[in-house]
């Protein structure tokens, strides 16, 4: 079922790569200034640094993601008009549903429930963005009528591209692990890898390939998203 969206996300950004090119400048943007504020803010020694940059990560990423979807939508004549989005209501939507999933989360014996409910509100911003809902709670209302009976297909859907980036991000732990090894370990492991690499320019383009892949991942992640909606509506 996922295959027509796929194609559709693959035809858009190539379509579109300025587009693309943008969200990942504007990623990386965010990574590298989050860290460059977690360090400044962490050597004043202020309170509850962490929640205020979750905030600000928040606001901005729920920004970024609107103008994805909205462009998506509006390559396909199926979006709003961008000035009846309200921006304010679709924040709050996305702070009340992040935080409703995210206690689920942390509480274990309710992770089964967060779990059910990302699955079932996820598709709370498309219907927001083409103009289906326009409130703070009809929009995730339409989400779940849409997703009424098809929450296990969209589970193994998010599965397939999780177990790719859980792969991804294993393969450069791995390496980085491997070139960061104390001269005792490497010994050992040198008879198993003897050409190991030793660089630290490899490890600063490790580093920065995983900026990029996660850059890369959060823009095709909702474009995806998008796709699969396509195709729920269109089944």
């Amino acid at each position: 079922m996922d295959k027509k969206a796929f194609l559709s996300v693959l035809r858009f950004m190539k379509a579109k790569p300025w587009l693309i090119l943008g969200m990942i400048g504007a990623m990386l943007l965010l990574k590298f200034g989050e860290q460059q504020l977690s360090d400044v803010l962490r050597e004043v020694d202020l309170t509850y640094v962490d929640w205020g940059l979750g905030v600000i990560r928040l606001i901005l990423q729920t920004a970024l993601s609107a103008v994805l979807v909205f462009a998506w939508y509006k390559d396909k004549d199926k979006a709003a008009p961008f000035a009846a989005v309200d921006i304010l209501k679709l924040f709050v939507t996305t702070f009340v549903t992040t935080v409703g999933v995210t206690l689920c989360m942390v509480t274990i014996v309710l992770i089964p429930l967060g779990v059910w409910l990302y699955l079932r509100i996820d598709f709370y911003m498309n219907t927001y963005v083409t103009g289906k809902s326009n409130g703070i709670f009809s929009c995730v209302g339409a989400s779940f009528r849409t997703m009424r009976g098809r929450t296990g297909r969209y589970l193994w859907f998010n599965i397939k591209y999780l177990l790719f980036y859980f792969l991804v991000l294993f393969i450069l732990f791995a390496v980085s692990f491997l070139i960061s090894l104390p001269e005792e370990l490497r010994t050992y492991v040198s008879v198993i890898l003897p050409d190991l690499p030793t660089s630290e320019r490899l490890s600063t383009t490790l580093d920065v390939i995983y900026a990029v892949f996660l850059s890369l991942f959060m823009p095709y992640r909702f474009l995806l998203k998008c796709g699969y909606y396509d195709e729920v509506l269109e089944g």
